[in-house]
């Protein structure tokens, strides 16, 4: 794998039989993620938008696919209008079943990009700096533990599984993704704005890590209470859904800003190379390298 950054470009294409632009292969994979996730979201369940306001008691019949267990109609008096994708994966089987595709599916290729970018930040930018490198290992480490807790979240189920659990990674990915946001956002601020396209992707880098920090407290009370008392539609209030659009539309811009961020990376692969029969590549051009000090001779 190698990246074109800050080195002259000739890395002995010509020979190589792989030469991909990693860029397009998270393309594929976030399409994936983002559309199932629209699909948990999109799937039409038979619900009112004011469902059993005549009833008096709190506890109610719930039943999901084969499965039968109570839920608690907490907004009875309160007039909901606005679609909570969190309680619509929870409460509605093929809803859920998308989200958990969306989150698993992407998993290995989410976790992926975070290492890579890892790597590049730490070889690129300021390698010499202490401070700087744990930083990037540690947002390595809380992106990682993120998208870990995300796709606990879509497999755990409230009510039929450990509540408990649910709760927990609930708890982590809120945390973690507040952490790794942030943190992005602040390693972000040492790469150099080359062109407009970088102008607009550190803003909205900025951005999205101010409405995750400033949304994320009040969601995460508000889905607590859903946790410990599950509601059995999946509307809420304006102040409720706007929090959760907000929290997850950021969370979805910080993810695609990464796929941006593969721009100069690609995986190459040589035949020839690999067996030892010519030289691997020009090692004046990867000064410092890993073949820095290859004698041209003995290829």
């Amino acid at each position: 794998m190698a990246s074109k950054r800050h080195r002259v470009e000739d890395d002995n294409e010509d020979i190589a039989y792989l030469n991909l632009s990693l860029i397009h292969v998270f393309l594929v994979n976030y399409s994936i993620f983002f559309g199932f996730t629209l699909l948990a979201i999109g799937i039409p369940v038979p619900e009112e938008r004011n469902p059993f306001e005549k009833f008096e008691p709190k506890r109610l019949f719930y039943q999901y696919g084969k499965e039968h267990a109570f839920c608690y109609n907490t907004d009875a008096h309160i007039p909901s209008e606005y679609i909570s994708i969190f309680r619509r994966a929870v409460l509605y089987v093929w809803n859920n079943v998308s989200f958990r595709l969306a989150c698993c599916l992407s998993m290995p290729y989410r976790m992926a990009i975070n290492l890579i970018i890892f790597h590049d930040l730490q070889l690129n930018l300021r390698p010499e700096n202490l401070s700087y490198r744990i930083l990037n290992l540690l947002a390595l480490l809380l992106s990682t533990v993120d998208v870990m807790a995300l796709t606990l979240v879509a497999i755990i189920h409230i009510i039929l599984d450990m509540p408990k659990a649910y709760e927990v990674a609930f708890t982590t990915w809120i945390i973690t993704a507040a952490a790794a946001i942030a943190l992005n956002g602040l390693l972000g601020t040492f790469r150099t704005i080359e062109n407009h396209c970088d102008r607009i992707i550190f803003y909205l880098k900025a951005i999205s890590t101010i409405f995750f920090l400033w949304q994320a407290p009040f969601l995460y009370n508000f889905h607590a209470a859903f946790m410990r008392f599950p509601s059995c539609h999946s509307f809420v209030s304006f102040d409720a859904a706007f929090a959760e659009y907000a929290v997850l539309g950021a969370y979805f811009t910080s993810e695609l800003i990464k796929v941006y961020e593969m721009k100069d990376n690609r995986m190459m692969m040589y035949p020839r190379t690999s067996s030892g029969e010519c030289c691997p590549l020009e090692p004046k051009n990867f000064e410092g390298g890993k073949f820095s000090g290859i004698d041209n001779d003995s290829c």
